[in-house]
């Protein structure tokens, strides 16, 4: 079995594997696409919506106006570099927005990634993030940590 989310010529490798193709548009909540700038957003559907400028970061304005509204955000980074700097770049904002029942409830998650596993720089850094309601998610973690981080995101904490 090869599973993969962005292949573009899925029918040549499968011919090329001799193997069919399952391909699906499911998702477990629908998918809004649209494209971040300066402050607004323009969905594919036409409709905008106005970002409040909070950093100068246009991506991590938006994960706070989803925030905001209620919602969770994941955003997807090039490198595990990358995905560490944008979580550590949002967290300020993002705890300023946590109730006191999440906040003390991220601190039991954090708890728990520094009690699992290898304790290293990475997972304390990790842990300290989580406490304040963002985090990173990368082959670089160890398979308790990532399991505490969808845990936590599946659970609408982060």
């Amino acid at each position: 079995m090869a599973l993969s989310a962005t292949i573009k010529n899925v029918q040549e490798v499968a011919e090329w594997l001799k193997a069919d193709y399952v391909a699906t548009e499911w998702r477990p909540v629908p998918l809004r696409e649209g494209v971040v700038f300066r402050e607004e957003v323009q969905f594919k559907d036409g409709d905008a919506r106005r970002i409040e400028r909070k950093t100068r970061d246009p991506n991590i304005n938006l994960v706070l106006e989803t925030i905001k509204l209620g919602g969770q955000a994941l955003v997807f980074a090039n490198t595990r570099r990358r995905a560490v700097a944008l979580a550590k770049k949002a967290t300020k904002k993002v705890d300023e927005l946590l109730s006191k029942p999440l906040k003390r409830s991220l601190k039991r998650d954090a708890k728990k990634i520094l009690a699992a596993g290898e304790r290293t720089r990475l997972s304390e850094l990790l842990a300290g993030l989580v406490e304040h309601g963002t985090a990173f998610h990368h082959a670089g973690l160890g398979s308790v940590h990532r399991k505490i981080v969808e845990d936590s995101f599946r659970n609408g904490k982060i």
